[in-house]
């Protein structure tokens, strides 16, 4: 039991749903692309050669020299009513429910990280003083992890510099 539990602390800990050790700006496509190569990893972690494949062999290992008994792992389909009765259902049940407790709490400290990974990307205040001239104040906050995007050269002051060409539909409004 102890052996599982670990396994699925060790899922908690090293995967997430998003990918949000991204810090720099981008456009949508790559911002997509990252997110789906995080979910892809996490699949391949958690499923049949990764995760559920250790518990498995976690299980198997623990009641291999057991005989007849309670938890004989040799049930055949002419004892499925001492198995339904007996300690390994029991037990199969408790290391599904924590398995869906590691998923849940996965699940939840995902959202909860990407949720502050995108405030960090939304400005405390934008000025707007024309069409073409847009000025957003970001909060000075910076996450620093071990393989962060964030580069030191792209660093500005909050400014969103837009070139003239680039709003020509806000002079067509304009007029």
């Amino acid at each position: 039991m102890v052996e599982i539990r670990a396994e699925c602390n060790k899922v908690l800990a090293e995967n997430r749903i998003f990918n949000t050790k991204l810090r720099r700006g981008m456009k949508v496509e790559e911002f997509k692309q990252h997110q789906s190569s995080s979910r892809t990893s996490l699949q391949t972690a958690t499923g049949q050669i990764g995760w559920c494949d250790k518990l498995t062999k976690i299980i198997k290992a623990s009641f291999k020299d057991v005989g007849k008994g309670w938890f004989n792992l040799a049930v055949t389909e002419d004892e499925k009513e001492s198995y339904e009765f007996g300690k390994l259902k029991k037990f199969l049940s408790l290391v599904n429910f924590m398995m869906q407790d590691t998923v849940l709490n996965l699940a939840k400290v995902s959202v909860s990280e990407f949720v502050e990974y995108m405030k960090d990307f939304i400005p405390e205040e934008t000025l707007i003083t024309s069409a073409s001239q847009v000025e957003n104040k970001f909060q000075k906050k910076r996450r620093f992890d071990d393989d962060s995007d964030w580069d030191d050269s792209d660093e500005s002051e909050g400014d969103l510099n837009i070139d003239e060409d680039e709003l020509a539909w806000a002079k067509e409004i304009k007029k």
